[in-house]
């Protein structure tokens, strides 16, 4: 008999060294697959991602727009259309709202080409944005005028907005042209919305991680996590029942308070 309780007490031991390996392995592999979620939500916020792009391009072209006085061009930098100017016109006005909820860091750029604008008549293109749809703001030195009137493409790229845009419901572009002769145009194409995803605080995510390790540590305490990833058995029942059998309620205890 004391043959049989000093195998038994073995028996604990080892699968005491064993179960706590297991735990801890386990605890391991949730607190790395947290890690890498986090990391992966952090990357991906980071990540430029396109909140609304117009190429005007068929069937949309310019409905998709507001104002009147431009037109579907068929000069484009992409594609086979564009947005167009042509001096003369009564309203010279081309706005779009585009929701910035969820982003930050936003980013707008297009393409334009210009041909015979006058510096004295001032002929240009000037670029606006409204945060609350009502009052703009000038985007300067975006003009177009007579300097960049060699009617070819150029790249125009703008971040310097106030941190008011970022997950902005309201916020809204206007470009709005001032010609006098049906010989002043211009194009626009390809112009785009990007920004990053506003992420989770940092806190949050480690807050995260803490809360599982403890909901770890609980659930194998109160012997609900049965199997071990290690020995492929039901560990903690296994305990609880030699334990039982050897009377070896101390040693159970104390068992369960190192978890």
């Amino acid at each position: 008999m004391k043959k049989n309780k000093i195998n038994n007490s073995d028996n604990i031991k080892n699968l005491y060294s064993k179960t706590v390996f297991s735990k801890t392995f386990l605890v391991f592999l949730f607190f790395i697959f947290f890690i890498q979620l986090a990391i992966s939500l952090s990357v991906s916020a980071k990540t430029s991602v396109e909140i609304f792009g117009d190429s005007f391009e068929a069937p949309a072209y310019l409905s998709n727009w507001m104002g009147d006085g431009w037109n579907s061009g068929y000069s484009a930098h992409t594609g086979s259309r564009s947005a167009r100017l042509v001096g003369g016109e009564n309203s010279q006005t081309l706005s779009k709202n585009i929701s910035t909820v969820g982003y930050e860091n936003i980013d707008l750029s297009f393409w334009y080409k210009a041909y015979s604008l006058d510096i004295r008549n001032d002929d240009k293109v000037k670029l606006f944005y409204t945060i609350n749809g009502a009052a703009w703001t000038e985007i300067t030195p975006a003009q177009i005028d007579n300097t960049k009137d060699d009617n070819k493409w150029h790249n125009f790229d703008y971040t310097n907005f106030p941190s008011e845009i970022n997950n902005d419901s309201n916020f809204a572009i206007k470009f709005v042209g001032n010609f006098d002769s049906s010989n002043d145009k211009v194009w626009l194409d390809d112009v785009s919305l990007k920004g990053n995803l506003i992420s989770t605080s940092p806190t949050s995510s480690t807050t995260s991680i803490k809360t599982v390790r403890v909901w770890i540590h609980r659930q194998i305490k109160q012997g609900r996590v049965l199997f071990s990833p290690i020995i492929n058995k039901p560990v903690v029942y296994q305990i609880n029942k030699i334990a039982n059998n050897v009377n070896k309620f101390k040693s159970y205890k104390s068992l369960n308070n190192h978890i």
